[in-house]
């Protein structure tokens, strides 16, 4: 969708994610990272010496438990007039659904026709993978709070009138990709729009 004009980028939760210093196709747009205030600066101390491949990088620290993005993008100067990517990986599976629900309804308020929100989940569905991996997030301190079914997903769009256009799981990556079974993973990737 950047190739088809759209010029501002969000990233939810953007941790340590790189785009906006290694993607060239995001020269002409501004990259929004939003996330938790202790981890961004974590970030920002990092990349200080970096040059962003992006036109601009602003920063936004958010607690999603807490916060809602909406009045910080607008601060950032977000236009919400203009078309957006909103990409929300590796993190709705880490917060309780109230602050879901509260994060894709902004998102929602935000979208001008043509945006999209890809957002990654982890399926409801229980598996033996799925049992190491919630052990394991436990551990380090991060357990795995909300998991959803695709029709859960569905619903939660819906009740924000979005649609999703896409809904795929780690192993549909691997076999379109890599061309060989990858075996199973939790996480799967939605790509929602509006209507």
């Amino acid at each position: 969708i950047v190739g088809e004009g759209a010029k501002q980028i969000v990233l939810l939760g953007a941790g340590l994610d790189a785009r906006a210093y290694r993607m060239a196709s995001l020269q002409d747009a501004v990259v929004f990272e939003v996330d938790h205030p202790d981890t961004q600066a974590y970030k920002r101390s990092r990349a200080a010496l970096l040059s962003p491949a992006a036109r601009e990088v602003r920063f936004l620290p958010v607690d999603f438990n807490r916060q809602s993005i909406g009045p910080e993008l607008a601060k950032a100067g977000f236009d919400s007039g203009e078309r957006s990517v909103f990409v929300w990986e590796g993190v709705m599976m880490y917060l309780e659904a109230a602050a879901i629900e509260k994060t894709v309804a902004s998102v929602a308020a935000l979208m001008s026709p043509g945006s999209v929100l890809a957002a990654s989940y982890y399926d409801r569905a229980e598996d033996p993978e799925g049992r190491v991996i919630g052990a394991l997030v436990r551990v380090v301190g991060e357990p795995v709070k909300t998991r959803m079914s695709p029709v859960d997903v569905a619903a939660l769009a819906s009740r924000h009138g979005l649609i999703a256009h896409a809904d795929e799981s780690h192993r549909d990556w691997v076999l379109r990709y890599l061309v060989h079974d990858g075996g199973t993973s939790l996480e799967r990737l939605v790509v929602l729009r509006g209507p």
